[in-house]
């Protein structure tokens, strides 16, 4: 969801590269995207829709907006349906070339587990703050990402009682950022990519505590690697000023926890 964001500020893959940035007196913008990921590690796919709005001044800019995100998850023994709802909000200020910018996220994710409806809920904080260096076709950036992921206590589809847990998640990250805009006639063409890698200062232990036949027992989860990389790629194709087509990817590799997404966004103004 953070990097979602990212699409709307500097050093992320922005969906309005060619647009907006053209368009200097549109100050505002209202946005949606579509979504499509695949999470391999629990075979889920994942499908929905972010929509924010946008304001914009001379040296800074500031955004909120809402996210809805379906997840099917294929389990080893039991499949579930999840549900998340998130509300974020991002800044940033940017000068002249160097930029910082901020976001922050609270998402609510209801899962309904088993073919016996079981339900819980997974509540998540995100913060990320970047700080980079605008060369034009070259965009280096780093900064830290936070998630706080909490759930309290419920019963399985096992009937087995899982203890409420807290993780906490620091990650640095360090990026790079390529673009290049082509004109052919009233057309506008922006490929754009971006690698960066990451690496968790912090992570919790994954453990599952649960009470099963009246016995205590606690469950080590896989721990993805601490060191990762992210992939991100997009193409913009836009006309004259006045419609605007962007299409997109973003991966996350962390040994078998690799993460696949895309996106989708079209504007028109009228």
């Amino acid at each position: 969801m953070l990097n979602n964001i990212s699409s709307r500020i500097s050093g992320g893959i922005n969906v309005y590269e060619g647009g907006e940035q053209l368009n200097p007196e549109n100050d505002s913008s209202v946005w949606l995207n579509a979504l499509f990921g695949h999470y391999q590690n629990q075979s889920t796919e994942s499908y929905g829709l972010t929509a924010g709005f946008e304001k914009r001044f001379a040296t800074y800019k500031f955004g909120f907006g809402y996210n809805y995100l379906h997840n099917d998850i294929d389990g080893n023994s039991n499949d579930a349906d999840a549900e998340a709802h998130s509300a974020f909000v991002y800044g940033e200020y940017k000068p002249e070339r160097w930029y910082s910018n901020l976001a922050a996220l609270y998402s609510y994710t209801r899962f309904d587990e088993g073919k016996i409806t079981k339900k819980y809920n997974l509540q998540t904080i995100g913060v990320q703050a970047m700080s980079g260096y605008d060369f034009g076709m070259l965009v280096p950036e780093a900064g830290l990402r936070y998630l706080h992921v909490w759930h309290g206590d419920y019963d399985n589809s096992q009937n087995i009682r899982i203890k409420g847990n807290r993780n906490n998640i620091l990650t640095g990250v360090v990026g790079l950022k390529a673009k290049k805009e082509f004109q052919f006639a009233d057309y506008d063409f922006v490929p754009q990519v971006k690698i960066s890698g990451l690496y968790d200062f912090k992570q919790s232990d994954r453990l599952i505590g649960g009470i099963l036949n009246s016995r205590q027992v606690l469950v080590r989860q896989g721990q993805p690697a601490r060191f990762g990389i992210e992939i991100n790629a997009g193409v913009e194709l836009q006309k004259a000023e006045k419609w605007q087509i962007y299409c997109g990817y973003y991966g996350q590799l962390r040994n078998n926890y690799d993460i696949h997404a895309a996106m989708f966004h079209i504007k028109y103004d009228l």
